[in-house]
């Protein structure tokens, strides 16, 4: 299972101060190299990405805040998407076959007798 750590470094600055956002990609506890890691402030995509080096690990410096209050500092590790395509048939097309295969088996009965 991947685990991604996070740490913001210092927790409190002023606005327009530097801060710096660490974190480690594992898998099973093995670092995972060579992944884009992307920040996301305050749920906004920031465009800011880098790799994860051979430890698993990614620094963001310089990234600093013009707005006072509380912001969110999210990291998204890109290691995995799956995609699966799947076909749900229309309930009229079901049952019209149903009702056909119904229609079926009761003339063929009735054919037998």
């Amino acid at each position: 299972m991947y685990h991604l750590s996070i740490s913001v470094s210092p927790k409190v600055a002023s606005v327009g101060e530097n801060i710096t956002v660490s974190g480690k990609l594992t898998y099973n506890g093995i670092p995972v190299s060579n992944i884009p890691v992307e920040v996301i402030i305050d749920g906004t995509e920031t465009g800011i990405k880098k790799y994860t080096d051979t430890n698993g690990e990614v620094i963001f410096k310089d990234i600093s805040f013009e707005t006072p209050g509380k912001h969110t500092i999210r990291l998204v590790a890109y290691v995995e998407e799956k995609k699966e395509k799947i076909s749900i048939p229309a309930p009229a097309i079901i049952a019209s076959a149903l009702i056909a295969s119904a229609v079926g088996i009761y003339i063929y009965k009735r054919m037998k007798r």
